[in-house]
C-alpha cells in the first residue's frame, strides 16, 4: 500500500514542481530544489507519468536559460535523467516522440560545459537546431559544397 500512495503522491508532486519552474519569479532556491526533486524521481515513476514529464521538457529550458550557474547545472542533471527514461526501452515499446526527444536531450547533454558556463549558448543552439538556415551552427561551410 505504501508503494502506491507513494507512487501515486509522486505525480502530483512533480506537476507541482515542474509548475514551479516556469512561475516568474521563483527563487534560484525553489528552482533548485524543484528540479532535484525532479530528478530524483523521473526513474521511479510508470511511464504514464514519465512521459508526462517529458511531454513538459520545454518547461526545463526556462532554468536552463537561468543567469544562475547552480539553477542551469540542477537543470542539466535533470535532463540527463530524461535522457537515460529516453535511452531505456520500457515495456517492449519504443514511442517515436521519445526517439526525437531523446536526440535533442541528447544534443543538449553534449553542449553540457558551454551551456553551463555561457547563459547564451543554450539560444544559440536552439536557434541553429531549429533554424533552417544554412547559416547553423550544426552544418559546416565545407558540407554545403
Amino acid at each position: 500500500h505504501q508503494d502506491l500512495l507513494l507512487l501515486k503522491c509522486k505525480a502530483p508532486l512533480s506537476r507541482l514542481m515542474l509548475n514551479m519552474l516556469s512561475v516568474e519569479g521563483a527563487s534560484d532556491a525553489s528552482q533548485i530544489e524543484s528540479l532535484h526533486f525532479l530528478t530524483q524521481i523521473s526513474s521511479q515513476l510508470d511511464d504514464i507519468h514519465a512521459n508526462q514529464l517529458l511531454s513538459d521538457f520545454p518547461v526545463v529550458l526556462v532554468p536552463l536559460s537561468s543567469d544562475n550557474q547552480n539553477v542551469r547545472a540542477a537543470a542539466m542533471s535533470y535532463i540527463e535523467a530524461l535522457y537515460a527514461f529516453c535511452s531505456c526501452t520500457r515495456s517492449g515499446k519504443v514511442v517515436a516522440h521519445l526517439q526525437w526527444l531523446g536526440e535533442v536531450l541528447s544534443l543538449v547533454i553534449q553542449q553540457k560545459k558551454m551551456i553551463l558556463s555561457d547563459t547564451n549558448v543554450l539560444c544559440s543552439l536552439l536557434t541553429s537546431v531549429l533554424s533552417s538556415s544554412s547559416d547553423s551552427l550544426l552544418v559546416q561551410k565545407a558540407i554545403e559544397k
